[in-house]
């Protein structure tokens, strides 16, 4: 089990959960914009192509920064039980982010290496964030982002190449 079943229904509702759930339906790619289960929609053909501009646009930002923030949202969204713990998660998770990114980005700009509006990586490690997963076999666990750091890096460089 993924937890498909329980999360299914916050984003789209009771009604359309078991809609989905008990006929196993498909459905079209306007509809799963339309009840949330998409963020976009692209003309036929041009998936891989959107995907990797996705990539490139995403890759250039700090990582650590956008994998917590992710993990916050998620936190918010599945696990927070009221808007205290929610943000308290984002403030436990913001103070590594604020020592791993925010004070090296903040010095390379004020020395000039980053120029306002640009976006880097500003370090290539990948340290952990934490993940809250109430509700399965452990209260906590350490996600390392590096992988899919690594990962976006490689689609970028081989999408240079082709």
């Amino acid at each position: 089990m993924d937890g498909g079943t329980v999360r299914l229904q916050s984003i789209v509702g009771l009604s359309r959960a078991l809609d989905l759930i008990l006929t196993g339906r498909a459905i079209k790619a306007k509809e799963a914009y339309e009840w949330g289960l998409a963020n976009r929609v692209v003309a036929c053909g041009t998936a891989l192509g959107q995907a990797i501009n996705l990539a490139n646009s995403l890759v250039k930002f700090p990582q650590v920064c956008l994998q917590a923030d992710r993990s916050s949202t998620y936190h918010t969204a599945f696990s927070s039980c009221n808007i205290a713990d929610a943000l308290l998660f984002e403030w436990e998770n913001a103070k590594y982010v604020i020592q791993m990114e925010s004070i090296a980005g903040t010095r390379k700009f004020v020395s000039g290496v980053v120029k306002p509006g640009e976006f880097r990586n500003i370090s290539d490690e990948a340290p952990p964030v934490k993940v809250n997963c109430t509700g399965y076999d452990h209260s906590q666990t350490i996600v390392r982002v590096g992988v899919r750091v690594t990962l976006l890096k490689q689609m970028v460089q081989l999408q240079g190449k082709g």
